[in-house]
């Protein structure tokens, strides 16, 4: 059996029943990549980039998995695509987001069947939406790369 890797994952939505949609997102993250040790708490945020949209749901969740990061990204586009998340609007509304920022410790940028792979996520430090819950789970976490605490 292969060792499992502490995965952060950040998860957002914006329409439809956003506490279902993240609830759903969770249940089936558990199911096909392993187990959600926690979660943070709920944050609403006002969206970003573009704003003419509804307020987003947002959390971070600690899982464990046994899955390859390029394997671990394409099961987040799974559960993506099965809650109903069609391509659309680079940050525009969405059913679920489903986003890889920390994998153990590991630093990698690659290209993958769905996409740029890249982790730590590179907008990490940018986004409170993400550093919030972050911060909920583990604030004494360090950023792998930046080496600097994930508090602001």
């Amino acid at each position: 059996m292969a060792p499992m890797a502490r995965v952060y994952a950040a998860l957002g939505t914006n329409l439809g029943d956003k506490v279902a949609n993240l609830e759903n997102a969770l249940a089936m993250l558990t199911q096909t990549v392993g187990p959600v040790e926690a979660t943070s708490r709920l944050y609403t945020t006002a969206p970003q980039y573009v704003e003419d949209q509804p307020a987003f749901l947002n959390i971070v969740a600690r899982l464990r998995t046994e899955l390859k990061p390029k394997e671990l990204l394409g099961a987040f586009k799974t559960v993506e695509r099965e809650i109903g998340r069609t391509p659309s609007l680079r940050w525009g509304p969405r059913l679920i987001d489903v986003d890889i920022l920390l994998y153990d410790d590991l630093d990698l940028k690659t290209d993958t069947e769905e996409g740029p792979l890249i982790v730590p996520h590179e907008r990490i430090a940018e986004r409170d939406f993400v550093l919030a819950p972050l911060c909920d789970l583990a604030p004494d976490l360090v950023h792998p790369v930046l080496k600097q605490s994930m508090q602001k």
